[in-house]
């Protein structure tokens, strides 16, 4: 089976009570590769205004996604592949990380930074792509 890293797709919302450019910069430091994003302007349930930033990975994805992996810590990481299976759909992966450990230029698993991985694979394997990915763990 050969193995690609199709697209990268980061996804973050920022409230009213969180300053922009902060936020971009937390993202700039801890991302290990460069993220092209753009803006919309949404409204949450009590029409607070969110803006929504929506990332793809340009370049390397493979060596983006190995580097982002590498950068969770140990138990993070053993955690991913208890959950490995339950984080696949149709060939894509799914983590979140936790955008405030990102504004302290950590990166650890939790809430605020939605990272989707698709993967290519032919002939199309979901269960080898998971066990390939594992082994990336």
């Amino acid at each position: 089976m050969k193995l690609e890293v199709g697209r990268i797709l980061i996804t973050v919302h920022v409230h009213a009570t969180e300053d922009m450019d902060r936020v971009m910069e937390c993202l700039e430091e801890v991302m290990p590769g460069k993220v092209g994003f753009r803006q919309t302007r949404a409204r949450g349930t009590f029409k607070n205004p969110i803006i929504i930033l929506e990332g793809e990975v340009k370049g390397d994805r493979e060596a983006f996604f190995r580097s982002l992996l590498e950068a969770l810590g140990e138990e993070e990481r053993e955690r991913l592949r208890r959950e490995l299976g339950d984080r696949f759909s149709g060939g894509t992966f799914f983590i979140r990380l936790d955008k405030m450990a990102a504004c302290m230029g950590e990166v650890r698993l939790g809430e605020g930074i939605q990272v989707a991985t698709s993967f290519i694979s032919y002939p199309f394997d979901q269960e080898g792509i998971v066990s390939e990915v594992r082994g990336w763990l």
